[in-house]
C-alpha cells in the first residue's frame, strides 16, 4: 500500500472539474490498494461533502479571501482562486498531515494558484510531486507533469517551465476518465447520422447561464423535432430559471440536477453542446459529435485547434456569443449528415478513455527508476 495526498480545490470561480479528475485518479489508486486523503480549503461553492460522500478522507483548510493582497509582481494569473498566501496554504497543509503516518509516497496537486514557490515548501513530506496543469504559465517544481489537454506545440510548452528530469504526460491519451466511459465505448451501438437527441451540458457553475442561452437558440431553429436533454453541474446558480423554462416547453426537454450516468446519456445523444473542459475528452471517447462554447480563456486555443482537426466546431466564446450567432450555427450543422460523422470517428481516435491507467504505470515507473 501507497499513500497519495491530493490537493484540490473546487468553488464557484474555479468550478468542479478540478476536484472530479483528480477524484477519477483516487478512485482507481483507491481500487489498486492505496490510502488517498485529500486536502481542500472551504470555499463557497466547494466539493468537500462529496468527496467525504466517496468514502475519501478530507481535511478542511480554512475559509480565506486574498483580496487586495499581494503575493507576487506580478501574481500569479489565478492567484486569487487559492485564498491566501501560497506560503501559508503549505504551512497549513503541511500541519494537517497526520503525524501517525509514515512519510507520504505522492503528493498530487491541481490547482492553477499554486507554483513552484508552494511545491518547494512542501519538498521534504513526499517522496514524489506530481503537478496536474493545462495552463502551462508558471513554473513547477515537480517530477511529473500531466497536462491532458491537446496542442499541437505540446512538447514546447513548458520549456523553462520544469526540472531537466521531470517526466512529461503531455495530451488526451492521459486524460483522466472514469473508466464508466471506456466500458461504455466497448458498448456502443452504430448510429445513424441524423440527429434526434441533444445533450446540454456546461460543467459545474456555468455562472453566465449559457444552458439558457442555448435553450433559446434551440427554439429560434424551429421545428427540429428534437429531444433534449439538460444536465445542470452541482454548483450551477439558475436552477430556478432554467426549470420554469422546461415547465413552458413541456415535454420536450428533460432535465436533470446532476446525474451518475453521464456516460450512458453520452452514448445516447447524437450531438452535444456545451462547454470544453474534461468533458470534452468523454465525448471524445464515446465519438459524440460537439457543438463548443469557451467559458473561459484558457480553453479557447485547444478548441481552435481540435475544431482544424475536425474532432469538434467550436462556436465561439460565451461572452461574445448572441442566441442568434449559436443558433445559426446549429441549423448548419445539423444539415450536413457526413460532417458528424466523419467527426464522430476522429474524435473516438483521439482518446480510448485509458488514460488513467497510463498515469498510474507512469507514477509507478517513476518509483522503479528512483528505487
Amino acid at each position: 500500500m501507497k499513500l497519495f495526498a491530493f490537493r484540490v480545490d473546487a468553488s464557484n470561480s474555479i468550478g468542479t472539474g478540478h476536484v472530479m479528475r483528480c477524484l477519477t485518479l483516487a478512485t482507481q489508486l483507491r481500487q489498486t490498494g492505496n490510502e488517498v486523503l485529500f486536502y481542500c480549503r472551504n470555499h463557497p461553492g466547494n466539493r468537500i461533502e462529496y468527496i467525504e460522500s466517496l468514502g475519501f478522507a478530507v481535511s478542511t483548510l480554512c475559509e480565506s479571501n486574498l483580496g487586495s493582497r499581494i503575493e507576487q509582481n506580478p501574481p500569479l494569473a489565478h492567484s486569487k482562486w487559492l485564498g491566501v498566501f501560497q506560503i501559508e496554504d503549505a504551512q497549513e497543509m503541511i500541519s494537517k498531515l497526520p503525524k501517525n503516518l509514515p512519510i507520504f509516497d505522492w503528493l498530487i496537486v491541481d490547482h492553477y494558484a499554486l507554483d513552484q514557490t508552494w511545491e518547494h515548501k512542501m519538498r521534504g513530506y513526499f517522496r514524489g510531486l506530481m503537478a496536474i496543469d493545462d495552463l502551462a504559465d508558471r513554473q513547477h517544481d515537480c517530477d511529473i507533469l500531466l497536462d491532458q489537454n491537446f496542442y499541437i506545440n505540446n512538447d514546447e510548452r513548458y520549456i523553462g517551465k520544469l526540472k531537466s528530469d521531470c517526466t512529461k504526460i503531455l495530451g488526451p491519451e492521459y486524460a483522466l476518465l472514469r473508466p464508466e466511459f471506456y466500458l461504455a465505448r466497448e458498448k456502443l451501438v452504430k448510429k445513424t447520422s441524423a440527429v434526434s437527441l441533444v445533450l446540454i451540458f456546461f460543467g459545474g457553475s456555468d455562472n453566465s447561464n449559457q444552458t439558457l442561452k442555448v435553450l433559446n437558440a434551440l427554439k429560434l431553429c424551429g421545428d427540429l423535432n428534437l429531444k433534449i436533454v439538460v444536465v445542470l453541474g452541482s454548483n450551477y446558480s439558475h436552477k430556478e430559471s432554467i426549470r420554469e423554462y422546461v415547465l413552458q416547453m413541456g415535454q420536450q426537454i428533460t432535465l436533470y440536477d446532476g446525474v451518475s450516468n453521464f456516460s450512458e446519456l453520452m452514448a445516447q445523444a447524437d450531438l452535444f453542446i456545451g462547454s470544453a473542459g474534461v468533458t470534452t475528452w468523454e465525448r471524445c471517447c464515446l465519438g459524440l459529435p460537439s457543438l463548443v462554447i469557451t467559458v473561459a480563456m484558457n480553453q479557447v486555443e485547444p478548441t481552435q485547434q481540435l475544431d482544424g482537426l475536425g474532432v469538434l466546431k467550436f462556436l465561439g466564446q460565451s461572452n461574445s456569443l448572441t442566441v442568434e450567432q449559436i443558433s445559426e450555427g446549429i441549423l448548419e450543422f445539423i444539415s450536413d449528415r457526413s460532417r458528424l460523422g466523419e467527426m464522430a470517428t476522429k474524435a473516438k481516435e483521439l482518446v480510448d478513455g485509458l488514460g488513467v491507467f497510463r498515469c498510474i504505470d507512469t507514477l509507478i515507473s517513476w518509483e522503479r527508476h528512483e528505487k
